[in-house]
């Protein structure tokens, strides 16, 4: 096994400027009294933050080579809480991937945790919840096809989709999304992506005052559905 040091107590800033306790997430402080243990399956290299049978585990990194995965839930009956950050950081997917199922017990992921996967098509997030999603979590995946954001997502960090050359035809956004188009939407919009919103919701009022503002940029295409 490898250790590395656990991590305590963070705060850090979102893009969106909020200062965010990352409870279930690897900690970035260090406390030198204590240290995690890293496991590995054939498919799966773990973290283990936390006391035993009362912690969460961190999906470091996929060893397997199946195009097709469902990222695990839990491992040895503990939660799988975060997506990437190895002690090596290295990012935790290859460009093997072409499908991805993102567990609900999933509450966030590293910086760019996707944007190797450039044969990545298809990304469906299983909960409602919302993800800490890192930057760049996407960037690059240009083969991506199909992305189904949870359902009480509010916030996207910057440049989460991909951007010029994407595949991404089009995005249902969740309805109380209230991210920065500018950061988070343009540069998908530009390069093609079309933007689905519920009519009367929160994400809709989103990219209509965008559109309405004086940015000197491309208005973001969207369509509005009941």
């Amino acid at each position: 096994a490898v250790s590395c040091r656990v991590l305590r107590n963070p705060r850090r800033k979102s893009h969106q400027g909020k200062s965010l306790r990352r409870k279930n997430f690897p900690r970035r402080n260090i406390r030198e009294s204590s240290f995690p243990n890293t496991s590995k399956t054939p498919d799966y290299t773990y973290i283990h933050y936390g006391e035993e049978g009362n912690g969460v585990y961190v999906l470091a990194k996929y060893n397997g080579t199946d195009e097709y995965i469902r990222i695990p839930s839990e491992y040895k009956g503990e939660p799988v809480t975060f997506i990437g950050d190895s002690p090596s950081g290295d990012l935790p997917f290859g460009d093997n991937i072409k499908g991805v199922i993102i567990p609900a017990s999933c509450k966030g992921t590293m910086w760019g945790a996707f944007s190797a996967c450039t044969s990545l098509e298809s990304a469906v997030c299983a909960g409602d919840d919302p993800i800490e999603f890192g930057l760049f979590c996407f960037a690059g995946c240009n083969a991506l096809k199909r992305l189904v954001l949870p359902k009480n997502q509010e916030y996207l960090p910057r440049s989460f989709l991909p951007g010029p050359g994407t595949q991404l035809k089009t995005l249902r956004l969740p309805d109380g999304l209230k991210s920065d188009p500018n950061i988070t939407l343009y540069e998908a919009g530009k390069a093609g992506t079309v933007f689905i919103v519920r009519r009367g919701s929160v994400a809709e009022k989103t990219l209509a005052d965008y559109n309405a503002g004086d940015w000197g940029t491309t208005p973001i295409k969207y369509t509005v559905t009941d």
